[in-house]
Order: C-alpha cells, then sequence, then structure tokens
C-alpha cells in the first residue's frame, strides 16, 4: 500500500473468468476486523453473480 494510504486490507479473488477486488478502508474497518470482512463481502459478490 501506499504510504498516506486509508485502505487497510485488499483482497483479490477470482473464480473462472470473473474477478472481484475488495479494498477497504481504515475508517470503516479498523484492525483484525479487516481481513475477514473483505473475505465475507468476495464471498457474497461471487454468489451474488452465480447462476
Amino acid at each position: 500500500m501506499d504510504e498516506g494510504s486509508t485502505t487497510t486490507c485488499a483482497l483479490a479473488v477470482r473464480d473462472a473468468n470473473l474477478l472481484v477486488t475488495v479494498k477497504l478502508s481504515v475508517q470503516r474497518h479498523p484492525g483484525p476486523s479487516c481481513r475477514q470482512d473483505a473475505r465475507n463481502l468476495a464471498r457474497t459478490a461471487l454468489a451474488a453473480t452465480r447462476r
């Protein structure tokens, strides 16, 4: 991450030809919860696009 960035964690997940990228900010997702929140958001996005 760039110095001074407000992003605390980022996650990119690929499923076949779909790429989901999640970036979370320090203000809304502080500390250790950031990683789990990013995983949950990625799972939800992938589930919403499956048929």
